[in-house]
């Protein structure tokens, strides 16, 4: 449980790089309290979900609400979510 908090923690400082990019969990890590670092070194999900406008911004919001089916996965530890159930 100490190392699962102590990583929940300091993980940013490892995915906010551009080493941290090259992992694909770290291009779908949004941590709402470091989100200057999200926003600074973030290479897809900002693009993505049009927090960061660019050229294809409406392409990418027209290719998401063409999707007939999305799913999503939380849990009761990820500490973000909170209720966590509010994922339904």
């Amino acid at each position: 449980m100490v190392f699962h908090q102590a990583v929940k923690k300091t993980v940013h400082r490892l995915f906010y790089t551009s080493a941290g990019q090259k992992y694909s969990v770290a291009n779908y890590w949004n941590d709402p309290h470091h989100q200057t670092g999200y926003l600074k070194n973030s290479k897809y999900l900002p693009y993505i979900d049009n927090v960061i406008p660019t050229a294809n911004s409406s392409t990418f919001k027209d290719n998401f609400s063409r999707l007939k089916q999305l799913v999503l996965i939380g849990g009761p530890d990820d500490g973000v979510i909170t209720p966590w159930q509010s994922r339904y």
